[in-house]
């Protein structure tokens, strides 16, 4: 465990890498898919953080046993994992019931020629081009963790001689991996055609190998979902449809 004077240190800084409060994050976020009604987000979207609250803990930096050195780097840098660049709306599973039952919401958009604009304006019955946050959110952790340990950990400790940690020393590899992994959500939304047009046709012949792709989180393979019945064709509740609606293929 790291010193007690590093952590105190960095307990006493402007570097802030623990979750704030809902309305903080509401505040704060100003990209991607965001739903909000009477001043919540329904259900509908939640608040993403680009560099995750678990990637940041002492717990999931490697090498474990320089965190005082780590805590210094961070202690002198000013930065907070609740900013605007850190934060990006993602839908969450009941955005897919919504849209099955307002499909004339999402056709007028799509008639227009501006793709799925009832999402981008935040309506209940758009689909947004961005993968689900409650689906393979554990396997982008993980990934992210690997990530971090080489891009970050790892390079600061082998110039940590050098170093005469400054700030400078972590703000802009944050700055870059924060970059990297907001353009691979963006990426991973728009395959294929899109999330929304694979959830429109997830059921059309051709698309059963690939629809379930623009809404994982996992960096690496996805995991193979059957796609979900149609609205008209559904015999389970919608609770039990919602939480099974990214099943996979064993």
């Amino acid at each position: 465990m790291a010193d007690k004077e590093h952590v105190e240190r960095l307990k006493e800084s402007k570097f802030n890498r623990q979750r704030a409060e809902t309305s903080t994050l509401r505040a704060n976020c100003t990209t991607g898919f965001i739903f909000t009604l009477n001043g919540t987000a329904a259900g509908q979207s939640a608040f993403h953080h680009i560099l995750a609250i678990s990637s940041l803990q002492d717990g999931t930096i490697l090498p474990n046993e320089n965190l005082a050195f780590f805590h210094d780097c961070m202690a002198a840098t000013t930065w907070d994992i609740n900013d605007g660049p850190n934060l990006i709306g993602l839908p969450l599973k009941p955005v897919y019931e919504s849209a099955d039952r307002n499909p004339v919401t999402r056709a007028v958009s799509l008639i227009a020629g501006m793709g799925d604009l009832s999402a981008a304006m935040g309506n209940f019955g758009g689909v947004p081009d961005l993968p689900c946050h409650q689906n393979e959110h554990d396997d982008y952790n993980k990934h992210q963790a690997i990530d971090l340990t080489d891009n970050i950990w790892n390079p600061l400790n082998d110039v940590r001689e050098e170093c005469k940690v400054d700030g400078r020393s972590i703000l802009d590899e944050l700055k870059s991996a924060i970059a990297a992994w907001r353009q691979f959500l963006v990426n991973r939304g728009a395959e294929h055609g899109g999330a929304a047009s694979c959830w429109r046709n997830r059921n059309q012949p051709g698309y059963r190998d690939f629809w379930y792709i623009p809404f994982s989180m996992n960096p690496g393979n996805p995991l193979k979902a059957i796609p979900p019945p149609d609205l008209s064709k559904r015999s389970a509740t919608i609770d039990a449809w919602l939480e099974t609606l990214f099943n996979t293929i064993r």
